[in-house]
C-alpha cells in the first residue's frame, strides 16, 4: 500500500475531519491579524485549535477507554478555550462580527462532536448511576 493511500484511524473520524477544516480556516484567518495581535491572540488561537487535532489523534491511539476519554476531553476543553479568544478578537476588530459568528458556529459543531466522541469512550463496565457493575462468577 502506498504511503499516500494509508490513513490512520483518527483521520477517518468525522470529528477529526471537521476539526481539521476548522483549523485550516483559523490558521488562514489568524495569520492576517495585525502584527500586535499575532504573537498573543493569534498564537493562542492557533495553539488551541491545533490542540484539538493532536488530542483527537493521540486519544484514538490509546488502549484503554479511560485514556481515550481523557484525550478527547482535552480536545473538548481546547475547543472551549477558543470561544473567548474569538470573542476578544471580534471586540478588538481583528475579526468581523460575521467572521466571529461563522467561526463560533463551526466550533460549536466541533464541540458537539467531541462531546459525543468522549461519551463513546465511556467505560462500558459502569452502570447508569456510575458505579462499577458486579461481574457474575
Amino acid at each position: 500500500m502506498a504511503a499516500s493511500k494509508f490513513r490512520f484511524d483518527f483521520e477517518m473520524l468525522e470529528t477529526y475531519q471537521q476539526a481539521f477544516r476548522f483549523n485550516r480556516e483559523i490558521f488562514k484567518r489568524s495569520l492576517k491579524f495585525q502584527r500586535l495581535l499575532q504573537s498573543s491572540l493569534g498564537d493562542q488561537l492557533r495553539r488551541a485549535a491545533l490542540s484539538i487535532l493532536t488530542n483527537v489523534a493521540e486519544g484514538s491511539g490509546q488502549d484503554s477507554r479511560l485514556q481515550k476519554k481523557r484525550y478527547y476531553k482535552y480536545a473538548y476543553n481546547s475547543a472551549r478555550e477558543i470561544i473567548p479568544i474569538l470573542a476578544l478578537a471580534c471586540s478588538l476588530e481583528a475579526l468581523t462580527t460575521n467572521e466571529h459568528e461563522q467561526h463560533r458556529d463551526k466550533l460549536l459543531g466541533v464541540i458537539q462532536m467531541l462531546a459525543k466522541l468522549s461519551m463513546s469512550a465511556e467505560d462500558k463496565s459502569k452502570t447508569k448511576n456510575g458505579k462499577a457493575a458486579k461481574t457474575q462468577q
